[in-house]
C-alpha cells in the first residue's frame, strides 16, 4: 500500500469513527433527555475523543509508513475535519428533522441563563437570542465548527507527528 493510499485509509478510518462515536454521544444524551443541559464535562470528552483518534490515526500511519511532519499534519487534520462533518451533517438532520423545535428550546435554556446571571437587560437578552437563532440556522454555524476542528487537529497532530518522529529517530539509532 503506498503512503499517499495509507494516510487517506487512516484519515477516513479513524475520521469516521471519530464521527460516528460523537454521533453516538448526541443521541444517548438526546436519549437521555440531557440534550439542552450547559454541561462543560460533555466539551471535554468531546475533546479528549479528539485527541485521542488524532493520536491513534498517527500512531497507526506510524507504526507501517515513514512519518513525516507534513503527513502527520495531513493525517491529523484529515481526521478532525471529516468527524466534524460528520457532525455537522448529523445536527443540520437532528435540528430539522428529528426535534425541529431544538433551536426555540435552546433558545429558552440560553435566555434563562442570562436572565439568572442579572447582566443584562430584557432588551439586551431578546436582541442576543434573535442573533443565537439568526446563526443557528445559517451556514457560518457549522463552517466555524469545522475549521475550529481542523485547527484543533491541526494543534494536536503537531505534537504528535514530532513526538512519533523522535520515537522513530530513537528507534532507528538503537
Amino acid at each position: 500500500m503506498s503512503a499517499k493510499t495509507a494516510s487517506k485509509s487512516t484519515i477516513v478510518n479513524y475520521g469516521f469513527l471519530l464521527g460516528l462515536l460523537s454521533i453516538s454521544m448526541s443521541v444517548v444524551l438526546y436519549i437521555q433527555d440531557l440534550h439542552l443541559a450547559q454541561n462543560q464535562g460533555v466539551g471535554l470528552v468531546s475533546v479528549l475523543f479528539i485527541i485521542v483518534f488524532t493520536v491513534l490515526g498517527i500512531r497507526s500511519y506510524s507504526k507501517h509508513n515513514t512519518l513525516s511532519f507534513g503527513e502527520g499534519i495531513k493525517i491529523g487534520i484529515g481526521i478532525t475535519v471529516l468527524s466534524a462533518v460528520m457532525i455537522s451533517l448529523y445536527n443540520y438532520i437532528f435540528s430539522n428533522y428529528i426535534e425541529p423545535d431544538f433551536m426555540n428550546q435552546m433558545a429558552e435554556v440560553q435566555r434563562q441563563a442570562m436572565e439568572a446571571s442579572g447582566e443584562l437587560t430584557a432588551e439586551q437578552i431578546d436582541k442576543r437570542i434573535e442573533k443565537l437563532k439568526e446563526g443557528a440556522n445559517s451556514l457560518i454555524t457549522p463552517a466555524i465548527g469545522i475549521v475550529f476542528s481542523a485547527f484543533l487537529g491541526f494543534v494536536i497532530s503537531a505534537i504528535t507527528t514530532v513526538i512519533f518522529i523522535k520515537i522513530n529517530e530513537n528507534k532507528n539509532q538503537e
